[in-house]
């Protein structure tokens, strides 16, 4: 498995691994290849070490084309390291990845923060690559939280009245409890997995393509000590669920969803009420993070957005580079004109 190799040099990675995001470890990466790459693409990484600091860039390879090892699970992309990432580093990593990049027609990037993306875009120049920075999806977050009740108060008012409405519904039945917890052994994981499996298969969400990809992951959180779950049960029956991930002073709301049949209690909002309680009281968090999408309803529960990018790398030393880059000019002309 690419992501498992014997460089006694990843140590570096791996031993500070855990103060990164989940999202930009060897071990999301690793999981990722193991469960959704196919016959369509396969993983490569890309490696460079200088002294204490080494650089890995995890992507995939279909025909003449790269692209970052990301799919729909994915809320951003960044170059692996043992260190804070800079723009130097990911010059050195393209540069020194020159010759078997410029093999390749086309580059994909996605999604990236903005900041990110540039310095991509930067770099891919160097070696002789013209690039097209475009906007991929938008990522809501809530940072600066400095207690409960300050994050109560910059909540519109609908929500508030719209929550303890619901919530006192619910409470007067006696029949639904709610439940935020990290699980103390792998069988009672196993429970709450199965159980949000069953809660998500009839929601309103489409069938989860690769189950055994969230299922690995979220072990794997638990294992890190990351993971927090939120149920909640109408007469012991699981009608909602969520799945969190807590790093440091961000807790991340990777997973979503409620039975279809349970729409007008609310019961979405009233879990995501208790999930943001405990994360700020208990695990002291001072920045969620709604991950990928701009759905309307995130807006009320979060203070800021911002874009989410793509970019896309053409090769001009290649015909089907030199096509793909006149393409996106007259792309973008068109779209210009027209706006």
């Amino acid at each position: 498995m690419n992501f498992r190799t014997e460089n006694s040099n990843n140590n570096l990675v791996l031993q500070q691994e855990i103060s990164t995001p989940l999202f930009t470890r060897l071990a999301w990466f690793a999981e990722f290849e193991k469960y959704i790459c196919n016959e369509n693409f396969s993983a490569q990484t890309f490696t460079y070490t200088d002294k204490d600091k080494q650089l890995i860039l995890p992507l995939a390879i279909s025909d003449k084309k790269l692209k970052s090892l990301t799919n729909y699970y994915s809320p951003f992309y960044q170059l692996l390291t043992n260190q804070k990432v800079t723009e130097s580093d990911i010059q050195q990593i393209v540069m020194a990845s020159k010759d078997e990049l410029e093999k390749y027609d086309i580059i994909d990037l996605l999604p990236l923060y903005k900041a990110d993306a540039q310095c991509w875009q930067n770099a891919f120049e160097k070696i002789g690559f013209k690039s097209f920075i475009y906007q991929h999806s938008i990522n809501w977050y809530h940072d600066n939280i400095i207690d409960l009740d300050q994050y109560w108060s910059l909540r519109p008012s609908k929500l508030r009245n719209t929550l303890k409405r619901k919530k006192n519904k619910l409470d007067k039945t006696g029949e639904y409890i709610t439940k935020v917890t990290c699980p103390k052994s792998l069988t009672e994981l196993n429970l709450y997995l199965t159980q949000y499996h069953h809660v998500y298969y009839d929601s309103w969400k489409k069938v989860e393509p690769y189950p055994a990809f969230i299922d690995a992951i979220v072990k794997y959180a638990w294992q890190q000590g990351e993971l927090r779950l939120g149920l909640v049960y109408h007469k012991d029956i699981p009608i909602a669920a969520q799945i969190w991930f807590v790093n440091g002073p961000t807790a991340y709301i990777f997973k979503l969803a409620y039975r279809r049949d349970y729409t007008k209690t609310s019961v979405g909002t009233v879990l995501t009420a208790a999930m943001i309680e405990y994360v700020i009281e208990q695990d002291k968090i001072s920045c969620i993070d709604f991950l990928t999408g701009d759905d309307d309803y995130k807006k009320d529960w979060m203070q800021s957005k911002r874009e989410l990018m793509g970019i896309q790398a053409c090769n001009l030393s290649t015909l089907t580079g030199k096509r793909e880059y006149v393409g996106n000019v007259f792309s973008k002309l068109r779209k210009a004109l027209t706006t």
